[in-house]
């Protein structure tokens, strides 16, 4: 049987924050049963038509991820 995916993102990039404590949490909790991974996404530029084709490669990453 396939495993469920999600993928959690924190609104904030403070390593101790609330959000980020609370998605770790919800990952523990799945335990094996579904595959839970938490975005990283500082490293996306801002919003640039400049550079929007290619997309950079932070932007190739996550949407691989999703």
């Amino acid at each position: 049987m396939k495993k469920i995916k999600i993928a959690a993102i924190v609104g904030s990039l403070r390593k101790a924050s609330l959000n980020r404590q609370l998605a770790e949490a919800a990952a523990a909790l799945c335990g094996d049963e579904l595959v839970f991974e938490l975005l990283d996404y500082q490293d996306l530029p801002f919003m640039n038509e400049d550079i929007e084709f290619p997309a950079p490669a932070a932007v190739q990453r996550l949407r691989a991820q999703l």
